[in-house]
Formats: C-alpha cells, structure tokens, sequence
C-alpha cells in the first residue's frame, strides 16, 4: 500500500520514498513490475531493502500539497508500490538492520525530482476506490405479472388497514416508485383523497435516490408480501393473474350470438 512517511526538507523541496516491493499483489505483479510497467524513471538514489527497492525522490511543496489534498491520511497508489512520510525522519534508510534483513545502497545518485506522473497514479487510484454512483432503477426493474401479484396483494393489505400509518405508507411508496410501479398502481393502495394524489404525485416526480431513498422491491417483498419469496405460492399466483387476464381480454365472446358449428357456415 501507498503511505505517506519520510518527508524530510531537502534543497527546496521534501525527500520521499517510495518503496517497491517485491511480492506479488492480487493480480501477481511487484512493486518494480509496477514501475517499469508505467514507464517510471528510477535514476534516483535507491536502496535496496530485505522486500524490495527504495526509491528516494524530491517532491515539491505542491505536490505534496495536492497529495495530502487528495487523500489527508494517504494510501497506496498500486500493489506493492508505497510512498513514505511523515515529516520527521526516513523510515529504515540505508544501514538500517531489521528482523526481515538490511537496507543496503544500490544506487548512489542524486536525488531525482517526484515524477508527476507518480501524484497522477495516486490520483486515479484513489478515485477508483471511491463507489460509483449507483444507476436510478427504471420503470422496468420488476416484471409486469410479478408486479400485478404483488400489487394485488398490496391492494388486499390496504383494504384491511395494514397502512394506516404514515410512515409506513410513505416507505412503501418509495419502494413501488422505486421498483418501477406506477403512480395509479400506488394510488389503488394509498388513501383516497386529493391530498394523497398531491403527494403521490411529487413522490414519482422526484429524482431517483436524491434524498438516499434507496427502498426497492426487497422491501415490497420482504416486508410486505413474503409469501412471495415461496416460489409454488408465487407460481400460482402468476398462473392465477394469467387466467384471470386471459378471461377479462376475451370476455366479448359471452356476447356472441350461439348459431351453433353448422348453423354459423349456413350447412343446416
């Protein structure tokens, strides 16, 4: 990992290491894999050490400014590839005898200015870490027959009273607006007034998530309709709303005139 330490002033800027280790990350490559990988110049003053590389550079105020600026308590910017800080003194330099080995000098040279480059990778890696944004649900996140299931179960609850409370109906109105039900499908189970048409209404015109309203369809289900989550209840429930739907699409023909088979094709 990448932590600030070292950070001793050093002719107009501030001494920093970087240390490249030499045992493989997650993904299998060192901390010099790393460097060379980025193109990175190493013609620096350099130690080697019992797990890796030193590499000693000179940053400028500004750039550990925009360090600092970018993560306060630093951290690394690859596998195996850390920067040392801490504005007193340079952890394990050269001469320096540890458990694991000694640091020995193997590269005696001028100190090189910090590759900007490097404050670039540190950038990038802190702004990976940091979560996306998570994508609003759409209209479509549950599907049609699931939806008018629940929704008749719901509709059942309303009718007994079940959400009568208003913060319980307000999360349950964030859950089908989250789950991609419609305003006339929340109203069929909310109070029957021009008040809770209003609020419905500014509910399913807010934009998604804005307030941290992330109440979705587990929430319906879960806590509303568990029954649900049993898949022969459910199977018959779906099997249930396709007959009931298939009997209201082709109920015209309880209309229609009985002639009879031969009597229709006029072969009396």
């Amino acid at each position: 990992m990448l932590v600030f330490a070292g950070g001793t002033p050093y002719d107009s800027g501030v001494i920093v290491v970087l240390d490249l280790d030499n045992h493989g990350n997650e993904k299998g490559e060192t901390g010099r894999q790393f460097w060379d990988r980025q193109l990175l110049d190493d013609e620096t003053f350099t130690v080697k050490t019992p797990s890796g590389e030193h590499l000693y550079f000179v940053a400028t105020e500004e750039q550990i400014a925009t360090m600092k600026e970018i993560s306060p308590a630093g951290t690394q910017i690859a596998g195996q590839v850390e920067i040392f800080w801490n504005g007193r003194h340079l952890n394990n330099g050269a001469f320096s005898i540890t458990d694991a080995g000694e640091y020995t000098i193997e590269k005696c040279v001028d100190l090189a200015p910090l590759p900007e480059r490097v404050v670039d990778l540190f950038r990038r890696y802190e702004e990976g870490k940091r979560k996306p944004a998570r994508e609003p649900k759409t209209q479509t996140s549950v599907p049609e027959w699931d939806k008018r299931v629940i929704l008749g179960e719901l509709v059942s609850l309303a009718d007994e009273g079940t959400f009568g409370d208003y913060q319980v109906w307000l999360e349950l109105m964030l859950a089908m607006r989250n789950s991609g039900f419609t305003a006339e499908e929340a109203g069929s189970v909310s109070w029957d007034d021009e008040a809770t048409e209003k609020k419905i209404e500014a509910i399913w015109n807010e934009p998604r998530y804005e307030n941290g309203d992330e109440i979705g369809f587990g929430s319906i289900i879960f806590r509303w309709v568990p029954p649900f989550t049993d898949k022969r209840w459910k199977a018959e429930r779906l099997e249930e709303a396709i007959i009931a739907d298939t009997i209201e699409r082709f109920s015209f023909f309880e209309k229609a005139p009985s002639w009879g088979f031969y009597g229709h094709i006029g072969l009396e």
